[in-house]
């Protein structure tokens, strides 16, 4: 995973698993075929973005920043 730079998630995505993205320091963006809205609406377990590089939620409507 510490080469992964990028994800592409379709909007029928429900829920991200437990460290999914675990350790992948340099992730820098999701592309995410949904609007911000269904994108809050993720079942997001703990620690999926553990360790994770500073990434961007690309949305059809506008950006999410990694909070």
């Amino acid at each position: 995973c510490s080469a992964l730079t990028s994800v592409t998630m379709p909007s029928s995505v429900t829920s991200i698993g437990e460290c999914a993205f675990e350790f992948c320091s340099k992730l820098t963006e999701f592309i995410y075929k949904g609007t911000k809205a269904q994108w809050n609406t993720i079942t997001k377990v703990d620690l999926w973005n553990h360790d994770t590089g500073n990434y961007v939620v690309h949305c059809t409507d506008g950006d999410i920043n990694k909070n």
